[in-house]
């Protein structure tokens, strides 16, 4: 007989529904976060050595591990960082280190990467601070390109760019990294005008932004000539269809479209010869955007938009107005036990949505990330006696807010008895012979499945818990582990079609699966 056991741990679902309009193609690319590639390391003049690698799509953060080989030697370094690079300092001279990178992808984690050697020829440690970069000017300005150039700042080792058409919400946006001080700018439009700025990242530490720098470009502008970026984007609803239009282009042949919700990494292309288009499913809690651009008739094509936010009822005014995004405040713990905690904060205006990350202190012991649409969270699953912090953010159609502060608090010890937590038990419990085992069959599911099971250590406890597309719980059942192997009955008929995740914890152990429903 078989029996089983949910572990709360909340990872927000990553996952997609698929639209009944047959034009739009949902991209849904090789994995939910690819692991990073092009690992690479460059010895820079003063000591530091450079890591890089190539971005991942949709990645928010990148955690790093570095050590110095052989593993045990004494040197070992774990870091985050938002950028696709990162300087070691202080490293000793000849020696051999190896680093690993890993990205995260709103509520997902890639696997780590392949590990990369690499020698340190210099030792030697970086200098403090990272100042502004000054004397910044445009140079060899032709219809389209031109030469940026600034002033060279003492220890950076990268120089960040940003470049816009004016106004900003024409379209044409450039962000690029250089190791030099100057930049070759093409492809821009004759008769426009630009701005650009630059900021220095010196190591582990980066500059202000310097100030805007304007420059035009030479050539007639205008609707003279080129294909036009599409102006007057706007959003309204018929149910749960939103209805984009835009104004029509002297000219087009068709448009382009892309639309993204977000969470989910949900992403649309389709092609239009109308200036209108119907997005059908919207979901309640998903945060989308839209932006569009112009084929015409002569075979040119046309810069993209400015993103357009909007989520199922709530889109923006004709003049493109929104409310801010604001930091979510008041964070509180209405409740606790051993095992869980109520968390709460004030609703935000205009907010659809809030991203939480709860953390077991000391940080790097275990994370949980999940999007919730309302402005609490029922967190499951925790260690009794154990510290936590939890910080939140809001999703709103003006896009996200910053992370409020963390706010710390503490499980009450665990009952007497068989009341353990499941670290306690796993570190009592019998050595399991095979590494636990999750698998649904048939996925994707049509009409009835099952939950086969191996790996369960007798009498340990087994949590299992489904979460929906908002990543919110919809079913759960917790056991005692009789049998090695299981086999259990999977209610899949109360749920509508869409993607879930199904989350174990046995002991020490945790895994999750993507779980289809298709009828």
């Amino acid at each position: 007989m078989m029996r089983v056991f949910f572990s709360a741990s909340i990872l927000c679902l990553l996952a997609s529904s698929l639209l009944s309009n047959t034009t739009a193609v949902p991209d849904w690319g090789d994995s939910f976060c690819p692991s990073p590639a092009g690992l690479a390391a460059a010895s820079q003049p003063n000591g530091t050595v450079l890591l890089k690698w190539s971005s991942v799509g949709g990645a928010i953060r990148y955690e790093i591990e570095v050590e110095q080989e052989p593993s045990g030697s004494g040197f070992e370094l774990k870091a985050n960082t938002t950028d696709t690079f990162y300087a070691l300092n202080n490293l000793v001279a000849g020696g051999l280190y190896k680093f690993k990178v890993r990205a995260y992808c709103a509520d997902d984690k890639s696997d780590w990467s392949a590990w990369f050697f690499f020698n340190a020829t210099t030792g030697g440690g970086g200098g403090s601070g990272c100042a502004v970069p000054l004397a910044l000017s445009a140079s060899n300005v032709t219809e389209t390109s031109a030469l940026l150039s600034w002033a060279s700042v003492s220890g950076a080792l990268l120089y960040q760019i940003e470049v816009e058409q004016e106004p900003s919400s024409s379209g044409q946006e450039i962000k690029v990294a250089t190791a030099d001080t100057v930049f070759a700018l093409s492809g821009l439009k004759p008769g426009s005008l630009y701005k650009f700025k630059v900021r220095a990242h010196c190591g582990g530490d980066k500059s202000d932004w310097s100030a805007w720098v304007f420059f035009s470009t030479s050539g007639v502008g205008g609707g003279g000539t080129g294909c036009g970026v599409p102006t007057g984007l706007t959003v309204a609803f018929q149910g749960d269809t939103a209805v984009l239009q835009w104004a029509a282009v002297a000219g087009a042949a068709y448009y382009s479209l892309e639309i993204e919700g977000k969470p989910g990494q949900l992403k649309w292309k389709v092609a239009v010869q109308t200036n209108a288009y119907l997005f059908p499913g919207l979901l309640q809690g998903v945060l989308y955007k839209f932006k569009v651009r112009t084929h015409c008739t002569d075979g040119t094509t046309s810069a993209w938009t400015k993103e357009i936010y909007f989520s199922k009822n709530q889109a923006p005014t004709p003049a493109g107005g929104l409310l801010p995004c604001s930091t979510p405040t008041g964070l509180q713990v209405l409740a606790v036990t051993p095992t869980s905690a109520e968390l709460a904060w004030n609703a935000v205006p205009g907010a659809v949505g809030y991203y939480v990350e709860l953390e077991r202190e000391p940080s790097g012991s275990g994370e949980i990330k999940v999007f919730t649409p309302s402005a609490a969270y029922s967190a499951m699953g925790l260690v009794p006696g154990q510290a936590y912090k939890f910080k939140v953010r809001a999703l709103c159609a003006s896009g996200r807010s910053k992370w409020s502060p963390w706010l710390t608090f503490q499980t009450p010890p665990g009952f007497s008895g068989s009341a353990k937590s499941l670290d306690d038990r796993a570190s009592t419990a019998a050595p399991v012979a095979t590494p636990l085992s999750v698998q649904v069959r048939p996925n994707p599911i049509s009409t009835s499945a099952h939950i086969w099971l191996s790996g369960l250590v007798e009498g340990e406890a087994l949590y299992l818990q489904l979460y929906d597309l908002a990543g919110r719980p919809v079913w759960e059942t917790r056991l005692t582990a009789g049998d090695e192997e299981q086999v259990l009955a999977f209610p899949a008929d109360p749920f509508p079609s869409g993607v879930y995740l199904l989350r174990a914890a046995h002991g020490a152990q945790h895994l999750a699966q993507k779980v289809i429903i298709s009828r």
